[in-house]
């Protein structure tokens, strides 16, 4: 981090890279937990985030990112990549006090994003400061959730691949689409 911090620090450049890094090593699917509030960027560093993930990069690879956790509406504002139209953007699904399903206060909503999945109480080998003495501890945010759905997307392409005779051709797009498909809830807001 060049200010010195101990957080997390990433540039579009950096996560470029990434991408780039994943697809010469022949990624399917790429999980993304991370989220760039553009709003307040120039004009050059808003186009580097919106346009991070190719359209070229999408027919290589499955690419899913988090929605940000900061309880916004995607009309007011965006969180890249998740809002990307080559990424499977993914909000956080959490519980209320009597254990219904529902979008979680701090997940980023609307139509920028496509599905929603569990992110509360996520135990985390993160290792970072302040986790227990097992190197583990809890995380909630749609850090947590995105890494869900590649694993959804993942087990969707190892059933198409499994059974070629099931006229699924399996494409990213495709997988983008069956996810989509198999979404059976859609937010428009957590109220």
């Amino acid at each position: 981090n060049p200010n010195g911090k101990k957080e997390n620090y990433f540039t579009a450049v950096d996560i470029r890279e990434s991408i780039e890094f994943a697809l010469a090593n022949g990624a399917d699917i790429v999980n993304m937990s991370l989220a760039a509030d553009i709003y307040y960027m120039d004009v050059a560093g808003k186009s580097e985030w919106v346009n991070l993930v190719t359209d070229a990069d999408a027919e290589k690879a499955l690419f899913v990112a988090a929605a940000g956790n900061s309880g916004t509406d995607s009309s007011k504002k965006e969180y890249y990549p998740g809002a990307s139209p080559n990424v499977v953007g993914v909000m956080n699904q959490s519980k209320n006090v009597n254990g219904k399903s529902m979008l979680s206060l701090t997940s980023n909503y609307g139509a920028a994003y496509d599905i929603c999945a569990p992110g509360y109480s996520v135990i985390s080998a993160d290792g970072a400061e302040g986790a227990v003495d097992t190197g583990y501890r809890v995380l909630n945010g749609t850090s947590m959730s995105s890494p869900v759905v590649a694993f959804a997307a993942a087990l969707l392409e190892l059933k198409y691949t499994a059974s070629p005779d099931a006229g699924f051709p399996v494409t990213p797009d495709n997988i983008r689409g069956a996810l989509r498909v198999h979404t059976c809830l859609l937010y428009t807001s957590p109220s």
